[in-house]
């Protein structure tokens, strides 16, 4: 692809400084990722993963090291040659965690305020203004000031006010951290609907997993101001490339064991016992490995299933949260979580069989 088939592009960006300890920090560390058009890209991980100081360079919030970043043909940093378009000329919109909305002005000013900056006429603002308040759903608080509204209705008015001046990339700061679940789960369907219809660019931070598979075209899992893996989200979560990103995203069982590889499968000896997988399920280097698999994947019967691996299990502890049953069972003294759907609830104490497909079996590098 050419770089005007990608909205925003970035070459092996690096930012680093000193904390007043003296100790230095590389919060991002040669980063290289390309954003093609109508891309919902996700940059998830935990605190201090670098994905927040990785946004706010593309917004020139931050000043990096060293790199180049690119919107469409447009480059608007090269820190080797000095190019360093300033954050109001790069014609991004941004949503920030706090909202900054003006609070001396009514919602509808808030969400004029950019376009007047930027020079348009009164017509065209009062058409995109319409437009947005309509398309959010908060024509009926336009005159009302921030303080006289709620949390999540702020929120839409940030968005709104992004929306508003049609730039192809909108950048987003962790937008629906301050609302509470029911508010953020409404604003997630409400965001992706538009970004779906729009066909806007967007660069997201989350430290939330469900937020992040919920929105994403694709996910980039920061750690130590790296990317460990990019994908979509189906492949981060079912095909995580080593045990950080398998352990970070979703919950999972894990085994260690030593892996002795074979012509169409692979052996593992485990605490279990002696695993067969199929070669295509190893995503380890090295014969030191840590088998991983995800809770909805196991099945609990009253008799063995012969097509799956297969283990007699006693359960240690069951809880029923209302979309499933989660249960804590023993194997040969080793714990694994299993979540099973149904509303009977198995009581502790229980002797059941646990199965698993063994291509639902990751076989990882051990951390």
């Amino acid at each position: 692809m050419s770089v005007s088939d990608f909205q925003l592009r970035i070459d092996h960006l690096s930012k680093s400084y000193k904390r007043q300890d003296g100790t230095p920090v590389r919060a991002v560390d040669d980063i290289s990722v390309e954003v093609s058009k109508g891309d919902f890209l996700v940059l998830l991980g935990p605190s201090g993963c670098g994905k927040t100081t990785l946004l706010r360079c593309v917004a020139g919030l931050e000043r990096p090291t060293q790199g180049k970043i690119f919107l469409g043909d447009r480059l608007i940093l090269d820190t080797a040659s000095g190019v360093e378009i300033p954050p109001e000329k790069r014609r991004v919109g941004m949503v920030f965690q706090s909202y900054a909305l003006w609070p001396h002005m009514t919602v509808e000013e808030n969400i004029t305020y950019p376009l007047r900056m930027r020079g348009a006429s009164k017509d065209v603002q009062h058409s995109k203004v319409r437009r947005v308040l309509d398309m959010m759903r908060i024509t009926d608080i336009a005159e009302q000031h921030p303080g006289q509204i709620s949390g999540g209705q702020q929120q839409r008015v940030a968005l709104a006010r992004a929306l508003a001046c049609g730039d192809e990339l909108i950048l987003f700061d962790e937008p629906l951290s301050n609302v509470d679940a029911k508010v953020r789960e409404h604003l997630r369907l409400e965001l992706l609907r538009m970004q779906r219809e729009l066909g806007f660019t967007a660069l997201y931070v989350t430290h939330d997993q469900e937020e992040a598979m919920a929105l994403a075209t694709k996910i980039a899992v920061l750690g130590n101001g790296r990317i460990a893996q990019l994908g979509t989200p189906q492949d981060i979560y079912f095909r995580p490339l080593s045990l950080y990103v398998g352990r970070f995203i979703g919950s999972a069982n894990q085994i260690d064991g030593h892996l002795t590889k074979q012509s169409d499968s692979a052996v593992i000896d485990t605490p279990l016992g002696r695993i067969r997988v199929p070669t295509r399920c190893i995503a380890a280097k090295g014969s030191h490995v840590t088998v991983l698999s995800r809770p909805e994947h196991w099945s609990l019967t009253s008799a063995p299933n012969q097509n799956d691996l297969c283990f007699e299990a006693k359960v240690r502890a069951s809880a029923f949260v209302g979309s499933h049953n989660e249960y804590l069972v023993e194997v040969s003294g080793v714990e694994l979580q299993i979540w099973t759907l149904g509303q009977q609830l198995l009581q502790a104490g229980s002797k059941m069989w646990c199965s698993i497909p063994t291509e639902s079996l990751v076989v990882l590098d051990r951390g």
